[in-house]
């Protein structure tokens, strides 16, 4: 949503910019062009007041159109003014409409990746990779208590306690099919 620019102001206000020698023209062609003090002392008093006379007008008009000038300068300055603060807004809109969807998309990213951890997780769990390393956590663990237990109770013999009947076996396989080897249905 751009708004459409005043071709107009920007016109005038490019002339007035560009048009460095406008005072000096004005100036040079308009005002006492030939500014000459001796030939004005030899003028009868009419002729010297009509000189002045026109001098004064001329000034007049150049005072008026400077006046004119400066008012199309002001207007195209504040007409360029109110575009850049509209182009502003625009931009504003457009950063935070860009911030937004950012925030959207951070959003819908951090909910995929929760879905996908807790996906992982939950794949991770049914998978044979999951039971090994809990079984041999699990035989792991169980051969630290027989030691303990061995050092503490050293007339016992321990050999009989066995987890399962080989290490082949896990211990959610022991659960779902019934008792392992050397249980007993009790």
């Amino acid at each position: 949503m751009h708004l459409p620019k005043n071709a107009f102001t920007h016109q005038v206000g490019a002339s007035i910019l560009n048009d460095v020698n406008y005072v000096n023209d004005i100036v040079e062609n308009m005002l006492m062009p030939s500014y000459d003090s001796k030939r004005l002392k030899g003028l009868p008093s009419e002729q010297l007041l009509a000189f002045h006379a026109q001098n004064v007008c001329k000034m007049g008009a150049f005072a008026k159109e400077l006046s004119r000038r400066t008012k199309l300068f002001e207007e195209s300055i504040l007409a360029l003014d109110a575009e850049l603060t509209a182009e502003r807004l625009i931009q504003k809109e457009v950063v935070i409409g860009y911030t937004r969807e950012k925030e959207k998309i951070e959003k819908h990213f951090q909910a995929r990746l929760v879905i996908e951890k807790s996906s992982a997780v939950e794949e991770y769990k049914a998978s044979a990779e999951f039971d090994r390393v809990n079984a041999n956590y699990f035989f792991d663990g169980f051969e630290e208590f027989r030691q303990q237990a061995r050092a503490t109770y050293e007339d016992l013999d321990f050999q009989h306690f066995q987890p399962f009947a080989s290490r082949d076996q896990s211990p959610s396989s022991c659960l779902q099919s019934g008792p392992c080897q050397g249980e007993s249905k009790e």
